[in-house]
């Protein structure tokens, strides 16, 4: 399954995760616990590392963009993210569609 991880410096590079083994890699591509922040309009969620401000994480201006879109008055995300598709029936993290990714890919 496919995800777009977005870095500080505003690079983007898509992310094959497997499904049903997503937490270590999400945990990764954010540098410690994550956070989920639901993107309801784009119908996917991104991962936020929870500790961002506690670890003085720099701000990330394009998934902040991104949040902002469905949320007006949303605070500065700190770190790198991750943004997956939603989950499944049965809680399960799945990948993004391919135009999803063209999408994340030009912000």
């Amino acid at each position: 399954m496919k995800a777009v991880k977005i870095t500080t410096d505003g690079g983007k590079e898509v992310v094959e995760l497997e499904y049903g083994e997503v937490l270590r890699p999400l945990q990764e591509a954010v540098g410690g616990y994550i956070e989920l922040i639901s993107l309801r309009h784009f119908v996917a969620d991104m991962w936020v590392n929870e500790d961002g401000r506690l670890h003085h994480l720099a701000p990330n201006p394009v998934a902040t963009q991104l949040w902002a879109r469905e949320n007006p008055n949303a605070e500065k995300l700190l770190g790198d993210v991750i943004v997956t598709g939603p989950s499944d029936e049965h809680g399960e993290t799945l990948g993004l569609m391919d135009d999803q990714v063209a999408f994340l890919l030009a912000l």
